[in-house]
């Protein structure tokens, strides 16, 4: 395996990442963060149909993963937790991208603000409306 590091400008590198030349792709490898969602569904990202599919992976072991994951009664953790593991044994041995870094946000505001409301699901922006000062 070969690396050739190429800088650019990151409107140029989302470009690549979601757009590439499916016959002849320029660059095959991006330097990314992964944001861990509260509900982490991997279908997305790594189902052959998955619409947020960039890593391209397909991969009929994956799929059958990812859509066991998706199909448990909320109450089923244990049986959630066994396929999050046998997730996690594939992605080892499949390896379809190098997470190197997660992203990870902080909220910091004045004690002036009031109506802010900032839980994993209700971010910033779903909180601006609500948002005055004292």
């Amino acid at each position: 395996m070969e690396y050739n590091v190429v800088g650019g400008d990151f409107a140029s590198l989302l470009n690549y990442l979601y757009y590439p030349d499916e016959d002849n792709p320029r660059f095959t490898a991006f330097n990314m963060g992964t944001t861990f969602d509260p509900v982490f569904d991997p279908y997305y990202q790594y189902h052959s149909e998955g619409y947020d599919n960039t890593s391209r992976t397909n991969d009929p072991k994956a799929d059958e993963i990812v859509t066991k994951m998706r199909s448990h009664d909320p109450d089923d953790k244990e049986g959630y937790l066994k396929d999050w593991e046998d997730f996690q044994v594939w992605f080892n041995d499949y390896l379809p991208e190098i997470p190197l870094y997660p992203n990870q946000y902080h909220n910091g505001y004045s004690s002036r603000v009031e109506g802010y409301e900032a839980t994993p699901d209700w971010a910033f922006g779903e909180s601006i409306n609500y948002m005055k000062l004292k």
